[in-house]
């Protein structure tokens, strides 16, 4: 069955190296270097992880998702 979407061209793209791109935010301030990580702590992740466990045990699959600005904040350690 072929695509009502055209092939997306992956010849077009401009890819530099990291080093090279502009960023918003500094990876110092991201991974706090020098100082030492405090868990985040949130009651509803008792829920979560009982909720995957429980999962697993019964043979389900298990996906976790977490968005990037958790991550650039600082609260994914």
């Amino acid at each position: 069955m072929a695509s009502k979407f055209e092939q997306f061209d992956r010849t077009k793209l401009d890819i530099r190296p990291l080093s090279e791109r502009a960023n918003l935010v500094d990876l110092d301030f991201v991974l706090n270097v020098g100082e030492v990580a405090i868990p985040f702590e949130d009651p509803s992740l008792v829920g979560v992880a009982d909720a995957m466990v429980e999962g697993i045990r019964s043979g389900s699959s298990v996906v976790l998702m977490m968005g990037a600005h958790v991550i650039k904040q600082g609260l994914s350690r």
